[in-house]
């Protein structure tokens, strides 16, 4: 039986795909999609191409 990596070597390798990537990974199979539905790799994907930093969010609450 094959080994299963560790998590973080699977989901940390994603933060670097653009959305279209990371959607079709997910539908590749279900070890994948598990992976790609990560938060981490969404939200990583979310700062890459959001031009609002979190400190202006910040400042639009007050």
């Amino acid at each position: 039986m094959m080994e299963q990596p560790v998590p973080e070597f699977r989901t940390h390798p994603l933060c670097y795909l653009d959305y279209t990537s990371l959607c079709r990974l997910s539908m590749t199979n279900s070890l994948m999609r598990k992976a790609a539905n990560d938060d981490n790799a969404w939200n990583a994907l979310y700062h890459k191409v959001s031009p609002i930093t979190s400190s202006e969010i910040e400042g639009m609450i007050y």
